[in-house]
């Protein structure tokens, strides 16, 4: 069987706000309530926040990445500069989640934690995507030993999603 969710803040949600550990928090609990599931497939922040549930729960067989940020801080800063905001609201917005939830923010990064994953791994990210550099893909991929890597070009960060080339490889 499989389930889908909508992360929090999202579409046409009326939230507002969310954060990868609220995103994790779902996953968590969709899978004690109604799985326990085998695969998860993640997109953007949610491929972030399935490598970070995985890093935990290792039952998990099979992880679908597409489009994840090899870290955190990678994703503020590409968040900040897509607002127009400096460094220095970035440092201070690092700090702020940090504090908030008590972690390091480079721990918590698909980076860092590919390289614990004993589930297979199938990474997809377009070369075009300007939201995250095709660079974390493959920082993903050579830390990540049971990976494949899946590049596509000129989809982008959303359009990836419907191409029916990557529906078939999942």
């Amino acid at each position: 069987s499989y389930m889908s969710f909508r992360a929090p803040a999202h579409g046409s949600d009326e939230e507002k706000t969310s954060d990868l550990m609220e995103f994790v928090d779902c996953i968590n609990f969709i899978n004690s309530k109604y799985g326990p599931f085998d695969t998860l497939i993640g997109h953007s922040l949610g491929a972030v926040a399935s490598i970070n549930a995985a890093s935990v729960d290792k039952n998990y067989k099979k992880i679908v990445s597409i489009g994840a940020a090899a870290t955190i801080e990678e994703s503020i800063k590409d968040f900040c500069y897509f607002l127009g905001f400096s460094d220095e609201v970035k440092s201070m917005l690092i700090k702020y989640i940090e504090e908030k939830y008590g972690v390091s923010l480079e721990d918590h990064g698909a980076n860092k934690l590919a390289k614990g994953l004993k589930s297979k791994g199938l990474i997809i990210h377009d070369k075009t995507d300007h939201s995250v550099d095709v660079k974390s893909a493959e920082a993903i991929h050579s830390n990540w030993k049971n990976s494949e890597l899946m590049l596509t070009k000129g989809l982008g960060h959303n359009k990836i999603l419907k191409d029916t080339d990557v529906i078939t490889k999942i």
